[in-house]
């Protein structure tokens, strides 16, 4: 029962993460604890598993009991190193998860997700945009049209310092990611068969049997709707940024003044050079590489927010689109639409690939210049800092070798 209490957590957080998250997140805890003894390299519990002692067993009875634990524990471990070569940290580190995970299991998740995300402060960020940049991805228009501002506060949280690449993807379809519902948003279910590849094979549309192309491993997925990316997310414990979120990460507002932020037009700066993104004038012709132009990360280490691909966000167009049809009219639009950001390498104007640029796209596009990256929100995890150094605090003065390499470890991905 409690195996099957840890599938339903690893295997299907998409759908239960907005509902049931403390029931399920609680039922881990509770089995995990009871395999490994949690409890005991927790300060002051020794002695309370001390007073609550089962009372004797026969001898058979309890060597049963303890075969069934320990193969009860190795499919527990199984099941988490498995979430580890997936890169499902964000799912790990939830906090009644991590709360029942080992040390070694720990450290290696905490290192692993600090490695892949970057943490982005609470803040204000003023957006902006013009009517005209509601023509879409495939745009070619600079004209401007009317400009409509709005300033908002963003709660702390992670983003992913690269797009999602074609390996990470991979991991998403061979773990059946198309025939599990619970990652898809129920209205999406009877077009979900629709999204295959070139040889019909579920996947993004230019993979070719259910497999990317073999030179492109580390270049960004494409070919994915906005709902293959939310499923993707859901998968992994993680999710898409909104747009306010991805515009914090990109442009790094600073209060400047009361009420008043001053922010970057581009992650690195205000000016766009040669080799600080993969746009059009870069020559590059397609996709490349995700930790291609270092030159041109954010201040918080975050890769290509600019250029190289689109990245779909959580938000509608809403607001865009009623504002556009206001302005101009007469605007007809193919259903409802989803706010895109950062250009690609294949805009061609470059201010199309600044912080403050907005585009969109139908959630159902698989387009050849359209990719993500996924978000965590910072208070849906274990808080790093404070309980990091619980924990080394605790380890280090046991005094073991083991002991006292995880705790720098840990110390180290706390920093």
């Amino acid at each position: 029962m409690a195996l099957l209490l840890i599938a339903l957590v690893l295997l299907s957080w998409g759908a239960w993460q907005r509902r049931f998250t403390p029931l399920l997140a609680g039922s881990l805890t509770m089995g995990l604890a009871a395999w490994r003894g949690w409890l005991r390299w927790v300060p002051g519990s020794r002695q309370e598993h001390a007073d609550r002692r089962p009372p004797p067993v026969p001898v058979d009875s309890a060597d049963k009991e303890v075969d069934q634990e320990t193969d009860h524990d190795q499919q527990a471990d199984q099941l988490v190193e498995e979430s580890l070569r997936e890169h499902r940290s964000g799912l790990l580190l939830q906090p009644q998860v991590a709360a029942a995970l080992t040390l070694d299991q720990l450290t290696r998740t905490l290192r692993q997700f600090n490695e892949s995300a970057s943490i982005v402060p609470r803040g204000g960020v003023g957006t902006s945009f013009h009517v005209a940049e509601i023509r879409g991805a495939d745009a070619e228009s600079s004209a401007d049209g009317q400009t409509v501002a709005r300033q908002q506060t963003v709660e702390t949280f992670y983003l992913d310092r690269y797009t999602v690449t074609n390996r990470r993807f991979q991991d998403f379809v061979d773990a059946g990611g198309y025939q599990k519902m619970e990652y898809w948003p129920t209205e999406i279910w009877p077009e979900v068969l629709d999204f295959v590849d070139q040889t019909g094979q579920p996947g993004p549309r230019y993979w070719h049997k259910g497999k990317f192309p073999e030179d492109r491993a580390s270049h960004p997925v494409v070919g994915v709707s906005w709902y293959e990316a939310l499923a993707y997310a859901n998968w992994a414990g993680r999710r898409l940024p909104t747009d306010a979120e991805w515009l914090k990460a990109a442009s790094w507002p600073v209060e400047v003044d009361a009420g008043q932020l001053a922010s970057r037009r581009y992650p690195w700066g205000d000016v766009l050079d040669q080799g600080q993104a993969n746009v059009w004038s870069a020559a590059v012709g397609g996709t490349a590489e995700v930790d291609a132009f270092p030159n041109g990360a954010s201040a918080s280490g975050l890769y290509q927010l600019a250029g190289n691909v689109w990245e779909w966000t959580a938000d509608d167009a809403g607001e865009m689109v009623e504002t556009a049809m206001i302005a101009g009219g007469n605007l007809i639009l193919p259903g409802p639409m989803k706010i895109i950001r950062g250009g690609a390498f294949d805009t061609y104007f470059e201010n199309q690939a600044s912080c403050d640029y907005r585009s969109v796209a139908r959630p159902t596009d698989r387009k050849y210049n359209i990719g993500f990256r996924c978000a965590v929100t910072a208070d849906q995890i274990v808080d790093v800092t404070r309980d990091v150094h619980r924990l080394a605090t605790t380890l280090q003065a046991a005094g073991s070798r083991s002991d006292t390499e995880g705790a720098a470890v840990l110390e180290e991905c706390s920093g």
